[in-house]
């Protein structure tokens, strides 16, 4: 195969890079106004709305990439090897995540006992190793936040699974699934608000961004007729499309909240993420590219790692301020938790990607056929 029909989307990497910086910011001032009332907690209620749309997205970049390379492999070989995409897949998530639980059921146990640190009640390790620790344990037990965020990894890897499942199996209904899966995720954020119920780790929930990602990938794969006319919006309409889209994306759950509409957010949004996606890639009249953005696309390729050492990281730094017994509320201390979190993130994140995830992915290469 000629290295020019390689498929890469390199603005995504740009959008991996700029949705990490919500759920970072959401973390941190939930590390840093946990059990307190005040302006940080305000904000972060604010925060963490943005946040989710950042997860939403993650699911949508997820679905369309997967999507767009199953279909390239039927093209060109007329099929598509699930064993090799679960073996990718394993390359993928399996570095971090083993980290990550070395972290939670070894590391930090050996810390807190070392420290003489308050007394911590860990989830059982039986759910990680079942894959299921979103619906089996209760985010609301959780005394720390890094345990939420290495419990979400689970939600992809549930994903993973099944899709690679409706890839292989169920490819000519493609369409019709995935006009299936936004009503499914529909539908779940509609009970999960009917019940007054946290969605975060419902996987099902995110169908939404789940579904429009796949449609988008096949509608760009099939050159659909509307794409081309996306393509060719001029620049003025895109620019009208980008403001409500970023307002959506930054405003949506904040405004509908308390609001049944809330759950028809993830909606408008994974459509803007889709336009984002084809206006980035092949649009003719574009007045900026977020592949040139060289911090973000920098960020962007260590994404996964950066989202889970951050909480990692965040947790640990907050322990070491906290022990020099600073105060805890001053506006200087606040912005050196933030600054040590974000370069130790980074540093974490780089050495992993390096020594971990980047040999992984080259080997990752020898499971792919096209």
């Amino acid at each position: 195969m000629p290295k020019n029909k390689r498929l890469h989307f390199k603005d995504l990497t740009a959008l991996r890079g700029l949705a990490f910086f919500p759920i970072f910011i959401y973390c941190m001032l939930h590390y840093l106004s946990y059990g307190q009332n005040g302006m940080l907690k305000e904000v972060n209620v604010y925060v963490e709305k943005v946040a989710l749309n950042a997860v939403d997205l993650f699911f949508f970049l997820s679905a369309f990439l997967i999507t767009s390379h199953a279909l390239r492999e039927y093209k060109y070989t007329q099929s598509f090897s699930l064993r090799k995409f679960f073996i990718r897949r394993v390359f993928r998530i399996a570095p971090v995540l083993i980290i990550a639980l070395l972290f939670t059921f070894v590391f930090h146990p050996w810390m807190n006992n070392k420290l003489a640190l308050h007394e911590i009640n860990l989830p059982d390790v039986e759910p990680y190793l079942f894959l299921l620790p979103n619906y089996f344990s209760s985010p609301e037990s959780y005394e720390f936040l890094y345990l939420i965020v290495v419990a979400s990894i689970y939600l992809f890897i549930q994903f993973y699974f099944f899709w690679g499942l409706i890839l292989k199996f169920l490819k000519k209904y493609l369409t019709t699934i995935s006009i299936g899966m936004i009503l499914l995720g529909l539908i779940v954020r509609i009970l999960h608000f009917h019940y007054q119920s946290n969605y975060f780790l419902d996987t099902m929930a995110y169908g939404a961004p789940i579904g429009i990602g796949g449609y988008i990938a096949y509608a760009i794969r099939s050159e659909a007729k509307w794409v081309k006319y996306v393509k060719e919006l001029s620049k003025n309409i895109s620019t009208v499309i980008y403001v409500i889209g970023a307002f959506l994306v930054i405003g949506g759950y904040q405004l509908f909240s308390d609001q049944l509409i809330s759950a028809f957010v993830p909606i408008f949004t994974g459509i803007f993420y889709g336009y984002i996606i084809i206006e980035q890639t092949f649009g003719k009249n574009s007045f900026f590219q977020l592949k040139n953005q060289k911090i973000l696309t920098y960020l962007g390729r260590m994404s996964y790692g950066l989202i889970v050492y951050q909480s990692l990281v965040g947790f640990l730094v907050l322990i070491a301020f906290e022990s020099l017994e600073g105060n805890m509320n001053s506006t200087y201390t606040v912005l050196l938790v933030f600054l040590s979190s974000f370069v130790g993130s980074v540093v974490a994140a780089n050495i992993s990607f390096k020594m971990f995830e980047k040999p992984m992915l080259r080997l990752r290469r020898e499971f792919k056929k096209v």
